[in-house]
């Protein structure tokens, strides 16, 4: 791995450990072996890292969304569109998979200096998961309602789920997914 890839490896564990105020550019190189001044060779400032590591597991995440539902799932629509939301508590709650836990805590908990170009960032993923679930649900033939309508409770529901898991925790998640699942499913079918 090389030391730009391996720095911002450490970078978003101490993002997700401390967020961006207390993240310190010192123990980042600290644990990386090198001296905090390299980190320089690498990232103009803390800023850039910051926005770097933000790009990537953005990107990372977008081609987790895309490769989820291009698989060929023999299941149902329901079915595919209720595990992706497990999935993503899975992800949340495996503490190897750190890109699901930064992304959700800087959407929901950005950094006051870049509020508005995180949001902006992270629009990017809803928007690519938007349009994912919108066409899922387009192979539906027994909607009750527009497929943007059901696009758009899927996605409210969604990130309602999201707030759940960073606040809240696991038990209470899976309670809210499952009594609000059954309303939704029923609410968009015929």
């Amino acid at each position: 791995m090389t030391t730009a890839k391996r720095i911002k490896q450490v970078a978003l564990n101490q993002f997700i450990e401390r967020g961006y105020e207390g993240a310190s550019l010192a123990i980042i190189a600290e644990e990386v072996g090198i001296k905090k001044q390299s980190i320089y060779t690498h990232y103009k400032s803390k800023q850039d890292l910051f926005f770097q590591v933000t790009n990537q597991v953005i990107r990372d995440e977008i081609e987790f969304i895309h490769n989820y539902f291009e698989i060929d799932h023999s299941t149902s629509t329901e079915t595919l569109l209720y595990q992706f939301i497990l999935s993503i508590k899975e992800r949340f709650t495996n503490e190897k998979d750190v890109n699901v836990n930064f992304m959700l805590r800087m959407a929901f908990m950005p950094p006051n200096d870049f509020k508005e170009d995180l949001i902006t960032e992270f629009h990017s993923y809803f928007n690519r998961l938007e349009d994912c679930i919108e066409a899922v649900l387009s192979m539906v033939p027994q909607l009750s309602i527009s497929i943007a309508g059901a696009t758009s409770s899927f996605i409210t529901i969604f990130e309602g789920l999201l707030v759940e898991l960073i606040y809240g925790n696991v038990e209470t998640f899976e309670n809210k997914l499952n009594e609000t699942w059954k309303v939704y499913w029923r609410g968009i079918t015929v």
